[in-house]
């Protein structure tokens, strides 16, 4: 646990560094990463928030560009599942 809970730490801090410049797909695996960090610690809502967020930009970001992508239908699964786990 102490990996993830500094790989939380250090991607927290690289987000907060970068979100303001990185392009949508980068900003997207980050959402991802962290949801990853957080259903591994237990941290369901949390991991649902972070999946939930990814979808949020990946739709923003296929609206800009008029398609849609695989990564929403894999977002859109994880967040259902961390979803029915938390309840």
């Amino acid at each position: 646990m102490g990996d993830l809970r500094s790989a939380k730490e250090k991607i927290t801090a690289a987000q907060s560094t970068y979100e303001s410049i990185a392009d949508p797909e980068i900003r997207i695996e980050m959402q991802h990463i962290n949801g990853w960090i957080d259903f591994s610690l237990g941290n369901l809502h949390q991991a649902e928030s972070w999946y939930s967020e990814s979808l949020r930009l990946a739709a923003e970001r296929d609206r800009a560009f008029g398609q849609s992508t695989p990564i929403i239908f894999w977002a859109a699964s994880i967040a259902s599942g961390v979803r029915k786990a938390a309840a």
